[in-house]
């Protein structure tokens, strides 16, 4: 087998708990969709998860993930109706993935909260629910529960800096969200990204640029390295190179479009063009044109006001 995911894939499949198993199904489905592989099982995780011998918690992660595979698929009212079966009796897991049905299907988010009350810590879904609400104080608040809770966990500070910075900006006190994690999280590469968005951010453009000097950019992940492509071009038109700058991140936007983040390309292109309109150059109009059309479009809710500044 090639990749590890492939490896993943193949032992799951070949396990003879997969067909039984709702959570070792749930991993298979979850694995399979988050690489873009095809699974066999698909049909007998369905099953699995009208099993009624089963209990609600131990399907819960299960219909999660079936959701998702019907979203991706178009069918939305399958999807819905399985987000909400996962929440009957949900874990955790489960409840941090109907935090976006929330935004993407008018879902009550009370019914998310009101469930987050039958799991023990409940931190990762409140901060989404926080988060599609634009409600950005708490959703940190909550995040910076999570980080402490799940310590092994980088996600938590990735949420917690990026709106901090983002949605608040308060790069300091984002400096401070990333120094107050545990070396494990502030290892991840998005959380280094992070922190030097907003060193250069602050106007610390050195230390910045240090951090970036460090990173063996080619060898991270595709999404890793493009949003670091994408900060090399923060960093160039700080440092007055607006040249070098226009093609770090139009390498990070078609990258990001090429491998399937469309989401990640609108926002790269949001700070390229707040780059161009900070130098009132000849390209800002037509860009930042285009970018509040693609956040209206894709319905990048939580970049509506940032883009109305531009």
């Amino acid at each position: 087998m090639g990749s590890t995911s492939d490896r993943a894939i193949y032992n799951l499949q070949n396990s003879d708990l997969c067909a039984i198993d709702p959570w070792i199904a749930s991993a298979l489905i979850s694995i399979a969709d988050m690489h873009n592989l095809k699974t066999k099982y698909l049909n007998k995780a369905f099953a699995l998860s009208n099993e009624n011998n089963l209990s609600e918690f131990s399907r819960s992660e299960l219909k999660s993930s079936l959701g998702t595979i019907e979203l991706r698929h178009g069918a939305n009212k399958a999807a819905k109706r399985l987000f909400r079966q996962s929440l009957v009796d949900p874990t955790e897991n489960a409840l941090a993935q109907a935090r976006w049905m929330t935004k993407k299907f008018g879902l009550d988010s009370s019914l998310v909260v009101e469930q987050s009350k039958k799991v023990t810590a409940p931190f990762e879904s409140n901060s989404w629910v926080h988060y599609y609400n634009k409600r950005f104080i708490d959703c940190i608040n909550e995040a910076l529960l999570w980080a402490s809770f799940d310590s092994l966990n980088p996600e938590p500070v990735i949420l917690a800096s990026f709106v901090e910075s983002t949605f608040l900006e308060n790069d300091n006190k984002t400096l401070q969200i990333i120094d107050n994690a545990t070396p494990v999280q502030k290892a991840d590469p998005t959380v280094i990204n992070n922190k030097v968005f907003s060193l250069i951010e602050l106007g610390r453009l050195e230390e910045g640029i240090a951090i970036l000097n460090k990173q063996n950019i080619l060898k991270l992940p595709d999404r890793d390295k493009l949003t670091f492509i994408a900060t090399l071009g923060f960093a160039a038109f700080r440092s007055g190179n607006s040249e070098l700058g226009r093609k770090y991140y139009q390498t990070a936007i078609s990258g990001f479009i090429n491998i399937g983040e469309p989401i990640n390309a609108t926002v790269a292109k949001y700070y390229y063009a707040r780059e161009e309109k900070r130098l009132n150059s000849e390209f800002s109009y037509a860009l930042i044109s285009d970018v509040k059309d693609e956040i209206k479009g894709k319905n990048i809710f939580a970049f509506d006001e940032l883009s109305n500044k531009l």
